[in-house]
């Protein structure tokens, strides 16, 4: 079995992970698991209790509950900007200070119109994730055919019950030549 003192380090390195409240054994070809009990009973006194401390008085009991819990939204917008294939704000190619301050701007607007979106969307009753989102209006594309005749025609391409929603919830044929 693990050792209590490398179990409660692991502990703290991997942020309290369920792992720390497990001892590992391996003999022959057989895997035993057992209960870290000093860890689980650790875990056990304090497993569903959160104090919270605030020194904004004019904020009832409820209020600084609902501010807690609304952190999870902030931090999925730093996860947003985090995410590569988003809205990602590193790496960065800019040296100068005010290069990097408007870089840091265009991705906070960024997230701002995405989540301006994300809004409409869910106020048309639709349930939708950025990664969903951003998939559909990839797929969208204007196609401009030019023929030898010089004639010019656009068209879409071929859209999914989603994307003509999203088309419609938008707006998006005001962009479309109509002539």
């Amino acid at each position: 079995m693990i050792n209590q003192k490398s179990t409660n380090r692991r502990c703290s390195v991997k942020k309290k992970g369920l792992h720390c409240l497990l001892g590992v054994k391996i003999r022959g070809n057989r895997l035993i698991l057992r209960k870290a009990l000093r860890s689980f009973r650790k875990r056990e006194k304090s497993f569903g209790k959160v104090i919270l401390f605030a020194d904004r008085d004019e904020l009832s009991s409820q209020q600084i509950i609902d501010a807690y819990h609304g952190k999870n939204v902030l931090e999925e917008n730093f996860k947003f900007l985090k995410d590569r294939h988003y809205l990602h704000f590193e790496p960065v190619y800019h040296w100068t200070d005010q290069k990097i301050k408007v870089h840091a701007l265009m991705c906070v607007l960024g997230l701002i119109l995405v989540k301006l979106l994300l809004y409409r969307i869910s106020q048309a009753n639709l349930s939708m994730s950025l990664p969903v989102l951003m998939e559909e209006l990839k797929d969208m594309k204007k196609i401009i055919l030019i023929y030898p005749q010089g004639q010019v025609k656009e068209k879409l391409s071929k859209f999914s019950s989603i994307q003509k929603e999203l088309f419609h919830l938008f707006n998006l044929s005001k962009y479309i030549d109509s002539g």
